[in-house]
């Protein structure tokens, strides 16, 4: 009877109901409208009647609900980041009273932890600099300010809004071209938006060098350590450079032979008052630009660099010479004529021509004459190749092999002018540009160049703007050629023009049509232009016939052309070679060496040239019959065979003169002077009472040699020479030679034992490269000597 009670009396109790809760959201950042929303927790029941959920205040449905999981979509006018609650009549337990049970419930709300508003990017900046904005449009930043990090660096925040942000970027000092972005949003739990965005880093500390992409693009900046142009003269011939810039104001050319405004050819050139250039146009000294053109030339070639202003000019130290040849109508044909001869006459080492415009511009055979007295003269000519054809409105080049154009094809048999072509940032030639395998050489950038400008032809009367054309590719070609001069100012026109075709990089797709893409830190870094062999012409040499025409590319004055067969293998001389860039002539009958030989040789290049043996030897490409002895402005002492077969061979043919003038010598010396021999140990003694016979007192032992002929001293250089590896030499021929090397021939064990002789006067390194060399720089650096001192000093000889 008590357990029956005792049972009754549970079955009277409420029963407890499982608890009430929510355990978490997922995801807690989520996006109005569009995040679908999973509430887990407990006591739920199985059906949302009679209860509502909230996200903030924007009430939210579910049709998906079980008493531990809820799945809602986030409403769409969510505000703000906070809680979700969940509200209604809830089972909170059961009553029992005398076998009978129901539901107790209560009116609860259940509140979640907080969700979040997830920020979202909808549109930004794509390319950043140092110092300059990156800004944001999107969704849910908030009110509160965060923080912004472009590549690391504290961006300063100048505007924040929900819906917006800007801010502004500290100096960056990667050279990356793509950084990190990091944006943190308070209100959103600092949730962290990350990315990467084009980065354009400065070039230079001037103020606009980041958007000079186009100087790495062909890698000047890999070699402005070394040169900036100093020493060179560059004559813009075109509308006007303005001499008020003040990116250009320490790159002017300035005639200081002249006096300014006083009304009088202080020089006597002809042109009075032309102080900074002259105006051919107006046939005045008036300057003042006739548009924007020619400033923009002029900047891209000598902006200053690292003067915290502007742009960065490629060769900043070259000179610029303002000539104006053109205005708003065009460029008159006897102004452009007048404007180069001017040049070439006042000490100009590059012509710019940006001449080039859209349409077919015609050709004139008048240019060809002042052309070539530019060339002559070893000017070195850079000429815009145009911007597209009549029929194709200016949106496609002009095929100049059909239709040819001036200045830039008039240049006759030999290349005279360096004809440049336009590509965009993608090495690929843009679809305007003109283009010749003939003519054009060699392609630069030409799209969205920024450089120097004339306020009054501006927009917004800045000192800069962008530019587009082959008008602007060309002078990117004259600034590398500036640099070039520089490192080699004894270069011909030709070897630049070589140097750049040559080191200068293929078109991806073989466009040999637009020349090269150009590679300036290839043209820089190399020493000598590598060269091709194509064809000569005559096939058959005999007494009637002596000259020899051979063609190629990239030709330049230290070029070595070998002729051999079975018999004879020998370089031509170099003083008989007459070279240009793709043309060599040469006269055979003035190689006696040569004369005596006849039969079919072959020809080819040595030194720097195409590693494609295709490109480097014509086998049995010429016949020779006979050579008819030719004396004429050769004398033979200047005759330069190369191998050692035929420096044997001149040795022999002078060796007896030698021989007589050592036995003579020797037998006049009555007593050594050690003290003297000493003294004069390691220099060159020119004997001034017997024809200045030449001498060399060799400093291990303090003997003399006799430099009679070129092949003497040639052969002296060799067989006395010490060997030195390469990179000790280049060591000391950047500054000086130690002094236990004065006097000293050494000899570059690395490179075919070309030789140099220490001088002893000022421990430089001079070049004794071929036997004409070699005797003449023994004939400059020498001392003259009585017979009397001389024959005082022992004589050696080469066994």
């Amino acid at each position: 009877m008590k357990k029956l009670l005792f049972i009754l009396f549970l079955l009277c109790l409420p029963l407890t109901a499982q608890a009430v809760s929510i355990s978490s959201i997922n995801p807690v950042y989520v996006t109005p409208g569009e995040t679908m929303v999973t509430i887990n927790g407990s006591g739920f029941g199985n059906s949302s009647s009679g209860k509502y959920i909230y996200f903030g205040y924007s009430s939210a449905y579910s049709t998906n609900w079980s008493d531990t999981k809820i799945t809602i979509k986030t409403p769409y006018d969510i505000y703000k980041s906070g809680n979700i609650e969940i509200s209604g009549s809830f089972k909170t337990g059961e009553n029992c009273s005398y076998g009978y049970c129901y539901d107790q419930t209560d009116y609860l709300t259940l509140t979640s932890q907080t969700y979040y508003l997830k920020p979202e990017i909808t549109k930004s900046t794509e390319t950043v600099y140092s110092n300059g904005y990156f800004e944001v449009v999107g969704y849910y930043f908030g009110s509160t300010q965060g923080t912004v990090k472009i590549g690391g660096q504290s961006c300063r925040i100048v505007e924040w809004e929900s819906n917006y942000l800007k801010c502004e970027i500290a100096e960056i000092t990667s050279n990356a071209t793509v950084v990190n972005y990091s944006i943190k949003v308070p209100e959103s739990n600092n949730y962290e938006l990350t990315g990467r965005i084009d980065f354009l880093p400065n070039i230079s500390n001037d103020t606009y060098s980041f958007y000079q992409t186009y100087l790495k693009q062909i890698g000047v900046t890999d070699i402005w350590d070394n040169y900036s142009g100093a020493g060179v003269k560059v004559a813009i011939i075109d509308s006007g450079i303005d001499i008020n810039s003040p990116d250009l104001k320490y790159s002017l050319w300035i005639n200081y032979s002249e006096k300014l405004n006083n009304e009088i050819d202080d020089d006597g050139n002809g042109y009075t008052d032309d102080y900074y250039g002259y105006n051919f146009i107006d046939n005045n000294a008036d300057m003042s630009p006739k548009n924007n053109h020619g400033t923009q030339v002029a900047g891209i070639i000598s902006a200053s660099r690292n003067n915290n202003l502007g742009i960065a000019g490629i060769a900043p130290n070259a000179k610029v010479m303002s000539l104006i040849a053109c205005d708003k109508y065009g460029c008159p044909l006897e102004s452009v004529k007048n404007a180069i001869k001017y040049a070439v006459d006042n000490g100009a080492n590059i012509i710019n021509l940006s001449l080039g415009g859209d349409g077919s511009l015609g050709y004139d055979p008048s240019y060809d004459e002042v052309i070539k007295y530019a060339y002559d003269k070893n000017v070195l000519i850079v000429v815009a190749a145009g911007n597209g054809d009549t029929e194709g409105s200016g949106t496609r080049g002009q095929d100049m092999d059909k239709i040819k154009a001036s200045p830039v094809c008039n240049e006759a048999d030999i290349n005279m002018i360096l004809g440049v072509g336009a590509i965009n940032e993608d090495n690929e030639p843009t679809i305007w540009t003109n283009y010749s395998i003939d003519y054009v050489d060699v392609s630069a950038p030409g799209i969205d160049i920024l450089s120097t400008a004339v306020p009054l032809y501006t927009e917004d009367d800045s000192w800069y703007s962008f530019a587009n054309g082959t008008s602007f590719s060309a002078p990117i070609i004259v600034g590398i050629s500036a640099l070039l001069k520089e490192k080699n100012p004894s270069w011909k026109n030709y070897e630049l023009m070589s140097q750049i075709i040559s080191r200068s990089d293929d078109f991806k797709n073989s466009w040999n049509i637009y020349g090269k893409i150009v590679n300036a830190k290839n043209i820089i870094g190399k020493n000598n232009p590598l060269s091709e062999l194509e064809s000569i012409s005559p096939s058959v040499i005999d007494e009637n016939n002596s000259i020899l025409h051979i063609y190629g590319k990239n030709f330049y004055n230290k070029v070595k052309i070998k002729i051999f067969n079975n018999n004879f293998n020998g370089y031509i001389p170099a003083n008989i070679l007459e070279v240009n860039a793709n043309q060599i002539n040469v006269d055979l009958s003035k190689w006696l060496n040569l004369v005596p030989f006849t039969g079919i040789f072959s020809i080819s290049i040595d030194g720097d040239s195409s590693s494609d043996t295709r490109k480097n030897t014509l086998s049995n490409a010429i016949e020779i019959k006979g050579l008819k002895k030719n004396n004429q402005n050769q004398p033979a002492e200047t005759e330069e065979p190369i191998e050692s077969m035929e420096i044997q061979t001149t040795i022999a043919t002078n060796n007896s003169n030698s021989q007589n003038v050592i036995a003579e010598e020797k037998s006049l010396i009555t007593k050594i002077d050690n003290n003297l021999s000493k003294r004069i140990s390691g220099n060159i003694l020119l004997q001034v009472e017997k024809n200045g016979e030449g001498w060399y007192v060799y400093p291990d032992n303090e003997k003399k040699y006799y430099l009679g002929r070129p092949a003497d001293a040639f052969n002296i250089m060799k067989n006395l020479g010490l060997g030195i590896k390469h990179s000790e030499l280049n060591g000391y021929l950047n500054s000086k030679f130690p002094i236990g090397l004065s006097g000293k021939i050494m000899l570059d064990v690395e490179q075919n034992g070309e030789a140099y002789y220490v001088n002893p006067n000022d421990l430089k390194g001079y070049y004794l490269n071929r036997p004409n060399d070699a005797f003449k720089i023994m004939r400059e650096l020498g001392l003259g000597i009585t017979n009397s001192d001389i024959r005082k000093i022992d004589v050696g000889e080469i066994e």
